[in-house]
């Protein structure tokens, strides 16, 4: 199973043409706040530095975004952050099963 970003239909159809089992990823209101605070949760991310080098600086370098006093803004920056939605969407079933 392929998740993909439901934003591409077009590209979703073409996974599909290909004969692959794709689906866009499901979204709703509180599901990138609900996803990130259940990837905080984990005990560890492990990513291979070295193999994965653009993910691993994606989520090491991921922060909350600061007003110029340096308070943090509420919210999760939808910048720089491909790798990381990926991995909310490939965890979607996890997460999104009641109680965890």
């Amino acid at each position: 199973m392929i998740i993909c970003d439901s934003a591409e239909n077009k590209s979703i159809a073409d996974y599909r043409a290909y004969g692959l089992l794709a689906r866009g990823a499901e979204k709703g209101p509180g599901s990138v706040d609900y996803s990130m605070k259940w990837l905080q949760s984990l005990k560890a991310i492990v990513i291979d530095s070295k193999r994965c080098p653009e993910t691993y600086n994606e989520f090491v370098e991921y922060e909350y975004e600061r007003t110029k006093d340096g308070e943090i803004i509420s919210g999760y920056p939808d910048a720089n952050n491909h790798s990381i939605d990926a991995v909310r969407y490939a965890t979607l079933q996890i997460w999104r099963r009641s109680g965890k």
